[in-house]
């Protein structure tokens, strides 16, 4: 087993320069394949069946395209950051108390979306609800509660959050592990939530259509919120702030939520009147969605549990 594993090592050290060349892109060429290769997917999916050798290709490329963006996305924003440096919109920022705190500060911006998620969740949750009592709909009832939901764990968040500012030291990890454990408790109950909402797609063979080219963007504002939210759960780990980690778990677990949707929509629109194929595709991702939030609730809890057993034990040792 060791010599397996050395020899794996062996292997993927040769194979890692040719990796990097291959998907490791500058930000130019990655700003013009992506875009290239979405405008031939969506050419491909409304011209399917005609040319399916040629499809198949594009959707290669595409897929190749978007992991290049997925690992390029941080070299791109400093790219950008270069270009605008100097700028009329630059030095205005730079002026501004708030916007050059938000530019500057990595922990500002971190508290400023645990709000914005909140007044969003909030909105979303009335909406939905109010389109539930309204068209009298089980699914738009069931949204709402998954809103709900989504609500109540950033609101014991920013609870969590505003609590600990008040305190330092040991105090204030304590009290933000505690606010990471009880959002960790929450997102099992969101996994339900997200669970019947599932099955109604499933089971009762709801379908989600949008109109026209809404779907494309619809599409592509999913991949981004999908990759931001990977990269954030990455990079607000470096601030060791249980809340802000844990708001951007939540982040995630609502954008696999939304890629769920996104899937049911395509395969709607272009899965050819199949249900059968349309079963198995809302089953299987469904399935791969609800078990990566249980996933992540579960790593949460056992992280966060462990976490203050240890901040308890440095507190009776001193």
């Amino acid at each position: 087993m060791k010599r397996l594993r050395e020899k794996l090592n062996e292997i993927f050290r040769k194979l890692l320069p040719l990796l990097r060349r291959m998907f490791v892109l500058p930000p130019g060429v990655i700003l013009v394949l992506f875009p290239a290769t979405m405008v031939m997917c969506i050419i491909a999916l409304n011209n399917r069946g005609m040319f399916p050798s040629l499809e198949y290709l594009v959707y290669l490329v595409s897929a190749y395209a978007l992991a290049v963006l997925i690992i390029g996305l941080g070299d791109i924003s400093r790219y950008f950051a270069r270009k605008m440096h100097g700028s009329r919109v630059w030095r205005w920022a730079n002026r501004n108390p708030i916007a050059s705190l938000f530019i500057s500060d990595f922990r500002f911006r971190g508290e400023l979306s645990l709000y914005q998620g909140l007044l969003m969740s909030t909105l979303f949750a009335v909406f939905k609800g109010a389109a539930a009592i309204f068209y009298k709909s089980p699914w738009f009832a069931a949204v709402a509660g998954y809103y709900v939901i989504f609500g109540a764990s950033r609101l014991l968040l920013v609870r969590s959050y505003r609590k600990s500012q008040r305190t330092d030291g040991e105090e204030r990890r304590r009290r933000e592990l505690k606010g990471y454990q009880q959002c960790a408790c929450l997102m099992f109950l969101l996994n339900i939530g997200m669970a019947v909402m599932a099955a109604q797609l499933i089971f009762e063979e709801h379908t989600i259509a949008y109109p026209g080219s809404v779907i494309y963007i619809t599409a592509a504002y999913t991949f981004y919120i999908l990759t931001l939210s990977v990269v954030n759960v990455v990079k607000f780990r470096r601030l060791n702030s249980p809340v802000l980690s844990a708001s951007k778990a939540l982040n995630l677990a609502g954008a696999l939520m939304s890629l769920f949707t996104l899937q049911n929509a395509l395969t709607s629109r272009f899965g050819s009147g199949d249900s059968n194929f349309r079963l198995v595709m809302n089953s299987v991702v469904g399935l791969i969605v609800c078990l990566s939030v249980l996933a992540m609730a579960v790593y949460m809890l056992v992280h966060s549990t462990r976490e203050m057993k240890k901040t308890a034990a440095g507190a009776d040792i001193s």
